[in-house]
Formats: C-alpha cells, sequence, structure tokens
C-alpha cells in the first residue's frame, strides 16, 4: 500500500509506476487538487486509462451533488467516511474484499478468482 498526500504526486506515481494498482481511494477534499480534479486527469490521460484501475472516494462530503458528480466520471463507489477506527477498518475491508474478486480487463485471467474464499468474519 502507497499513501500519497498530495494528488499531484499520486498522478506522477501512478504515470511512472510498472506495478499493478489494485484500487484507488481517494477523498473528495484534498489541498492542491480535489479528488474529482484528480479522477478527471486519470480519465484524460490515454496511459492511465487504459490501466483500468478501480477508483473510489471516501469523504466526509455526502452531498447529492458530489455524489452524482462522481458517478458520471465512472467511479466505483462513494463512501461516506465513518467517525471510528474501527468502522473504517471494517468499510476497507468490505471494499478490499470485493475489489480482490471483482474481475477487470487488465487482469491475467489464467488465475480463478472465484474459487477464492472470503471470510467475511475477520
Amino acid at each position: 500500500m502507497i499513501t500519497l498526500k498530495l494528488l499531484k504526486s499520486a498522478l506522477g506515481h501512478l504515470r511512472k509506476t510498472k506495478d499493478e494498482i489494485f484500487l484507488i481511494i481517494s477523498d473528495m477534499e484534498m489541498p492542491k487538487m480535489t479528488g474529482m480534479e484528480f479522477k478527471k486527469a486519470i480519465d484524460s490521460d490515454p496511459e492511465l486509462k487504459t490501466k483500468s484501475i478501480p477508483f473510489i472516494f471516501t469523504t466526509f462530503s455526502t452531498t447529492k451533488e458530489k455524489t452524482t458528480e462522481a458517478y458520471d466520471y465512472r467511479v466505483q463507489g462513494y463512501f461516506k467516511k465513518t467517525y471510528t477506527v474501527d468502522e473504517q477498518a471494517e468499510m476497507l475491508d468490505i471494499i478490499i474484499k470485493y475489489w480482490i474478486i471483482c474481475l477487470h480487463p487488465n487482469q491475467d485471467f489464467s488465475l480463478n478468482k472465484t474459487n477464492l474464499a472470503i471470510n467475511s468474519t475477520t
């Protein structure tokens, strides 16, 4: 897991890395560049767009307008941030388990992800 606090740094990392990025989790309200501007920058970059990286928002800013705008730009999820560490950990656990078994265009289809067992009590 890599945590980058400035989204311009994140864009540079996404452009340079040869690693397969599993998931982008962004806040809507970030300094210098909003999460929506970050998503738009990814979508406007042909190389990044073809990586088909799942993108979700977690934020305290949950208005109908912002949620609609996020889905207009094809985010795969928009989640309200929780107030406790335990609730946040549970939410992230559910999100990550979902994306572990979800199929996407750039994955290795020789791996049979449907045989993965996920224990929802962990």
